[in-house]
């Protein structure tokens, strides 16, 4: 039953619009959340605290002390402004509420939505919205509808062993949609070994392709570790967690350049990489790869990558992707050149 259940969910949110199915899939290419994105995401949450998906963490107890029969939903808020200072939106007590409608501001960056309360303003950040899609991954379940209570007119809610699973798999798959149809560069997916939900940013359809040809296999685990960790941090949608993957990718390929065994007892950086590039059989294409290395090179010396002295160049945002695409290309075709990716 649960395993049927999963399919439908999965075929439900994976299943193309008839624009999509007609004309193709548009590009996903924004980086910031249209703002019909940003109020569809909340609402989904705003959804989810109606419907008790929070219950299970947040129970609100029978009068007679004998189940579940909804979320408490004071201390959902309290947990909520705990973890999230920067969300001010007040989602639990308006849980019954219409959702407040989107307004304009000329004082608000592109990734600032604010919301009209009726009687103030509140301005939600796209980096708040995936916190609280975080958040919420974190702590709802599925709640199944128990037996009913006569006296005080309501049902029981149980949680089974399949209500954690159920309800991320579900709850995936309903952000997933939304932020595809939004055109964002933004992907809802399953991180690490706990199976944690976490937005990643998935970057241009280059950065995408490298990403899965980066799979380091050297042989040297400092190596591996630098571009795994680069990686990781780099599907990051915050900037500054970007910026050190950045930085992480470029510690990588000094650390490359070092590896190749050299007659014992010797240490020199520019005769191992020499010995790196003899791997590419084709001097020309050879050539062409040393010659973007020592670009590279002086890329992270000229700017703020590997020195951070006040004369370097700041890395400009819109250049993340361009750099991460063009270090990572270079750092591929060597590994792959010296049987050091995996297969």
């Amino acid at each position: 039953m649960f395993a049927s259940r999963l399919v439908y969910t999965f075929l439900m949110n994976t299943t193309p619009l008839y624009s999509d199915r007609t004309q193709g899939p548009k590009p996903r290419d924004a980086e910031v959340l249209p703002k019909e994105t940003a109020r569809a995401l909340l609402g989904l949450v705003q959804r989810k605290i109606t419907e008790n998906w929070f219950a299970k963490a947040f129970p609100a107890e029978c009068e007679d002390g004998n189940g579940i029969v909804g979320t408490d939903r004071s201390r959902l808020q309290a947990d909520l402004d705990g973890l999230i200072s920067s969300f001010d939106y007040p989602l639990a007590s308006n849980a019954d509420k219409k959702l407040p409608e989107l307004v304009n501001s000329a004082n608000m960056t592109e990734q600032q939505k604010v919301f009209d309360l009726g009687h103030s303003a509140v301005v939600v950040a796209d980096s708040t919205v995936f916190d609280l899609l975080e958040y919420t991954a974190r702590r709802i379940a599925l709640p199944r509808q128990g037996k009913w209570h006569n006296f005080f007119k309501h049902y029981e809610l149980h949680f089974d062993g399949d209500s954690r699973e159920e309800a991320h798999e579900t709850f995936q798959g309903e952000v997933n949609e939304l932020l595809c149809q939004g055109r964002v560069i933004y992907n809802f997916n399953v991180v690490g070994f706990a199976g944690t939900l976490q937005i990643q940013r998935m970057g241009t359809p280059e950065v995408r392709r490298l990403m899965a040809d980066l799979q380091p296999n050297s042989g040297d685990k400092e190596l591996d570790d630098l571009i795994i960790e680069a990686r990781r941090r780099y599907l990051s949608y915050k900037e500054d967690e970007r910026r050190i993957g950045l930085e992480k990718l470029w510690d990588a390929f000094e650390r490359m350049k070092t590896i190749e065994p050299l007659t014992e007892g010797k240490s020199n950086k520019k005769a191992s990489a020499n010995k790196l590039l003899t791997y590419i059989n084709d001097k020309p294409l050879r050539d062409v790869v040393q010659k973007d290395m020592e670009a590279l090179t002086n890329v992270g010396n000229e700017f703020r990558i590997r020195h951070h002295e006040t004369d370097k160049h700041a890395v400009p945002v819109d250049g993340h992707d361009y750099l991460f695409a063009r270090m990572s290309n270079a750092i591929i075709t060597l590994l792959r050149a010296s049987n050091r990716l995996t297969k």
